[in-house]
Formats: C-alpha cells, structure tokens, sequence
C-alpha cells in the first residue's frame, strides 16, 4: 500500500478495526520503502503504532530547556508522522497507554499555562501506576495552586501523599500541602502536616526544613 505516512496509518487502522493499544487485533507484519507499506507477517497494530508513529515524550522531554516543544508534544508533528499527546488521548485514552499520555500531556498543558485544560486531564486519569496515580493527584494540586484555590490545592496535595504514603514523593506532596494550608490561613493543618513530615521522613530535605514553618505558622 503506498501514500502518505497519515494515509498509511489510516489504512492500516481500517484493516485492524483497531480500538487502541493493546488490541490484540493482528495486521500483516511490514516494512516500509519510499512511503509504501509492504505487508509480509502477523503482528499486533499497537507495534506498528509505535514503530511508525515515534513517541511525541521526547518533544515532551525537551520542554525542561525549550517551552515550545510541550506545545508540539501536545499538538503532534503530523509532516513527521508524529502523533500528538492530545490524538493519543482521544484515540486510545481507555487504555494503559492512552492513560500515560493523558499523564504527560496534562503535565505538558499546565507548563504551557493551559491550567483548565491540565486540571480536567489530571483528575480524569485513570491509570494503575502508582507513582503515576499520586502524581496526577499533586498535579491536580499544582494546577489549583496556580489557580490560586489554595485549599483545594492542599487537599490534594495532601491526598496525593497518601495515595503512596511511601512514595519518593510523599515528603514534597506533604510539604506542598502544608505550604498551601498555610496560605488558606489553616495553619493548624499547615503545622499538623509539617510535623508528620518531620515524623515520617526525618531525612527528607523539607523535614529539615519544617521547624522554621511549624514556627511561623505558630506564631
């Protein structure tokens, strides 16, 4: 089959009757040569995804030095058949893999200022990954934080250190509940919670930092 590598992925969607990653759907194996699929063996039409279409994370990856790229991880380089955060989400947003970019491309929203649109991807994932799960629940936080909502920003905040009370998270998601109680004026939380830091993760660089707050919440 020979086109475009949109024409490609399209036609081979069609044959698959794909529902996303993870399908066990089977489409003939291939190789491409001058934009045209050849066809030879089974193989499962998410190994063709990712072999064709490469990951949008390291555009993602390279938003730490260069803002612009969260912007194209998000929106995808369809002239290089790079399939965006936001495509992936739509299409195959009830799987596994669906839920890791739903994961990323919240992230990436909100250091494009996108902060309504990062809040809806954070509380809606669903993924299983622990460390993911209380990370989309801080991420949640972070964007009402920005929103100014501090207390629902400690909550969650407060939730996500629970959700892996001893995840290499917990220490900065208690601290960043306590910060945020603190500037909703609950300074018993604010302190409550830094004393719990202080108790549970004594070697944490914020429990060593906790008494001068657990002071000036106090005071």
């Amino acid at each position: 089959y020979a086109g475009s590598a949109s024409q490609i992925y399209n036609a081979v969607q069609k044959m698959t009757n794909n529902d996303g990653f993870g399908s066990t759907s089977q489409v003939p194996g291939y190789r491409i040569h001058n934009n045209t699929l050849i066809l030879y063996a089974p193989l499962s039409f998410s190994t063709f995804y990712i072999a064709y279409y490469p990951k949008p994370l390291s555009l993602y990856d390279q938003g730490s030095t260069d803002k612009k790229q969260y912007t194209a991880a998000i929106q995808g380089k369809p002239e290089q058949g790079i399939i965006g955060l936001k495509a992936i989400v739509d299409n195959y947003g009830s799987t596994e893999a669906g839920q890791v970019a739903r994961f990323y491309l919240a992230n990436a929203c909100l250091a494009t200022g996108q902060t309504d649109e990062a809040l809806k991807h954070f509380e809606d994932f669903s993924g299983s990954d622990p460390l993911l799960k209380a990370s989309a629940v801080a991420g949640a936080g972070a964007c009402y934080e920005a929103k100014k909502e501090f207390q629902k920003a400690a909550s969650q905040f407060e939730k996500a250190a629970s959700v892996l009370a001893t995840g290499p998270n917990a220490p900065e998601y208690l601290n960043s509940a306590a910060r945020c109680y603190g500037m909703a004026g609950e300074k018993e939380k604010a302190v409550a919670l830094l004393k719990q830091l202080k108790k549970d993760f004594p070697q944490s660089p914020y429990a060593r930092e906790a008494d001068r707050f657990i002071n000036q919440y106090s005071a």
